[in-house]
């Protein structure tokens, strides 16, 4: 297995993947999609910089994770990813969205508050998904042992 490698996190990722999915198509519901998008990439991002909790889940499928930095920002938990890696999982082609919606999670769970982003796109969704699926592909060419990771897409919800 990969040290870069966090399981439980990327499955909570696809979790708020398949989210913003479902609430991308509900009346209503774009803005909180994006929202659950951004989480999702944030969740992503930070599984680079995730060290494992020394605890009696170590090692078990529920695996706990610290970070020992509280960063938000899209575009810098980008940039804590080894380059050569982010080349590899093609995150340096989403870049731009890194920068442009850099703080999505921050400005837009609260709509009603006067920093809120008036609009909203899918761009988020469709580089959530994007991601998330360039990086279970990966963790199971790398023999990743994870019972989930081994399991998916034949997972509860299904692939991505």
């Amino acid at each position: 297995m990969n040290k870069k490698q966090s399981p439980y996190m990327l499955e909570a990722a696809g979790n708020y993947v398949r989210a913003a999915q479902i609430l991308w198509r509900q009346p209503n519901m774009g803005k909180v999609a994006v929202v659950n998008a951004a989480i999702g990439i944030e969740i992503m991002l930070k599984s680079f910089i995730a060290v494992p909790v020394d605890n009696h889940r170590k090692g078990s499928a529920g695996e706990q994770y610290e970070l020992k930095q509280r960063v938000h920002g899209l575009h810098e938990l980008y940039k804590t990813v080894d380059s050569e890696l982010a080349k590899k999982l093609k995150f340096t082609c989403h870049e731009e969205w890194f920068n442009k919606y850099d703080l999505v999670f921050l400005k837009d769970r609260y709509p009603y508050e006067i920093n809120s982003n008036a609009g909203y796109t899918q761009t988020l969704i469709d580089v959530s998904l994007d991601m998330f699926r360039t990086m279970i592909n990966w963790y199971k060419e790398s023999g990743n042992p994870d019972p989930w990771v081994v399991e998916y897409p034949n997972v509860a919800g299904g692939g991505l």
